[in-house]
């Protein structure tokens, strides 16, 4: 069995073959092999193949396992999707790739490949929870300017419950049942 080549080896043989690729060395095969890395002319064939190929000297990695359902243009427009309609459920998404794609995904095939993609929900519902909060300041500075006449919007909100809403309308000297 031959031996590997190191990286270093590896490396420089990889720089001479797209040199001579490129048409600045006239070196032939046998010349890299017997003077500047020692290995045999099918190594060089070989290595120039995978250059040619893959752009480097090592051939990608085989992938394990089955092959993904969801391809790399159906993951793009489900970012877009979830970018404007962030509260989307898995249903929806996979719904969503059969409209666009027919193709049916189900819902665990969408869960996984968000975990995969490092989706969580924080990151989905961030831009929700932004704007709660803001709708929640708003609500607070209208509360501190006239605590007031909010409890009287909120009353007519609460309509014929209003037993539940009585202390607080208690503590702003307001009667509920006079409304």
């Amino acid at each position: 069995m031959p031996r590997k080549l190191s990286k270093s080896q590896r490396s420089e043989l990889q720089s001479i073959i797209v040199s001579k690729l490129q048409g600045n060395e006239a070196i032939t095969d046998a010349e890299i092999a017997r003077n500047i890395v020692p290995c045999s002319t099918r190594t060089i064939r070989n290595a120039r193949s995978n250059i040619l190929r893959h752009g480097s000297v090592d051939p990608p990695r085989k992938a394990m396992g089955r092959p993904r359902e969801v391809t790399e243009n159906m993951w793009l427009a489900l970012q877009n999707q979830l970018e404007k309609y962030p509260c989307m459920s898995q249903q929806a998404m996979a719904d969503f790739l059969f409209e666009q794609y027919q193709y049916k995904v189900s819902r665990f095939t969408i869960g996984r490949m968000l975990k995969r993609a490092g989706w969580t929900k924080k990151y989905l519902f961030g831009s929700v929870k932004n704007r709660i909060r803001k709708m929640s300041r708003e609500d607070a500075d209208l509360i501190r300017a006239d605590f007031k006449s909010y409890l009287l919007m909120q009353i007519r909100v609460v309509g014929g419950d209003r037993k539940v809403a009585r202390g607080h309308f208690r503590k702003a000297q307001i009667v509920a049942d006079d409304l």
